[in-house]
């Protein structure tokens, strides 16, 4: 955050008293621009996507959010994928076989069906929709969606977070209005 700050600017940004980083530095400027936290990403979705307004608010929220355009038409948004330094953080969801499962070979197929096949079917199916990506290389996204390989993302490092999420969430409320 600390160089993209100076790429854009031209300087090095300049920490507020007890912020230790960039990073910390952009949730406190975020936090004090009048920023308006919704409950859920469900709720920024039609605060920014049902908007009438000539310059409707920006929303962050999850780029998941895109299959509600498919189930409300009234939606009007997309997302900005073109943003510096990314647009978003990235995370894994695994689907696991516990040690010593009853059953592993049932487990091994369930993981197999929930893979889906090359078309984005069979268990993958519901996952399989606008806003998602598949995992798999030989699964084309879906269509409207993006590649996941052509978007400029962080992939979020699972130690830090559990290491630091809680850091983090503390700064964010202790600077809440």
């Amino acid at each position: 955050m600390a160089a993209e700050y100076k790429k854009v600017f031209g300087q090095d940004i300049v920490l507020s008293a007890g912020v230790e980083n960039a990073g910390y530095e952009w949730i406190l400027r975020l936090l004090n621009n009048d920023a308006i936290i919704q409950g859920s990403t469900n709720d920024v979705a039609k605060a920014v996507g049902l908007s009438d307004q000539a310059s409707p608010p920006i929303g962050f929220t999850a780029y998941s959010r895109l299959r509600d355009k498919e189930k409300n038409p009234n939606l009007k948004f997309d997302v900005l994928v073109d943003v510096a330094p990314v647009m978003g953080v990235a995370t894994d969801v695994v689907i696991g076989m516990v040690n010593q499962a009853k059953h592993p070979n049932a487990a091994k197929l369930l993981i197999h069906w929930m893979m889906g096949d090359a078309a984005g079917g069979r268990g993958y199916e519901p996952y399989y929709v606008l806003g998602n990506f598949p995992v798999r290389t030989d699964v084309p996204p879906p269509e409207g969606s993006s590649s996941l390989a052509d978007l400029k993302l962080w992939q979020a490092d699972p130690n830090y977070v559990w290491n630091n999420g809680q850091k983090v969430l503390d700064f964010w409320v202790a600077h809440l209005k």
